[in-house]
């Protein structure tokens, strides 16, 4: 394959992973009744297991001298995708507070308690546990060979 090809074919896979990424924001926004917007905003978070993943994968099938390997890598990204998780919820929270309150920005949304499960100890907590939690899995699973 000459440069100019694999150029074209990154940048198509790129252009393709990008209006993925759009659409399962969107379909997420909507099922939710969130803003589009507002879950645009977190796509970082969002996406960063997904990504994480795809990294690791292509280090694993690229044989790179990095220790990195799904079967070493799983807990973190699994947390990661908590992370993700908890802040939809967080959101999804704020969005119901919002409306029971009848206000129209998230400023009002500051002056009503959300449930406990949208704190940040709750999403550190359930990270631990994931994490913890998957090497001691792993480790268990790996000590019986």
């Amino acid at each position: 394959m000459k440069p100019s090809d694999f150029l074209a074919v990154l940048v198509f896979v790129l252009a393709m992973a990008f209006g993925a990424s759009v659409l399962c924001i969107s379909w997420v926004a909507n099922q939710l009744g969130l803003p589009f917007w507002a879950v645009v905003d977190q796509a970082g978070l969002l996406l960063s297991a997904p990504v994480t993943l795809a990294m690791v994968m292509v280090i694993e099938a690229t044989g790179a001298p990095f220790p990195l390997r799904v079967s070493n890598t799983w807990p973190l990204i699994a947390a990661l995708f908590w992370a993700g998780l908890h802040e939809l919820i967080k959101m999804k929270a704020e969005q119901t507070a919002l409306d029971q309150f009848g206000g129209s920005s998230t400023a009002y949304a500051y002056h009503v308690e959300l449930p406990w499960f949208t704190e940040l100890w709750f999403m550190l907590a359930v990270c631990a546990l994931i994490v913890v939690g998957g090497y001691a899995l792993t480790a268990k699973l790996s000590s019986n060979y």
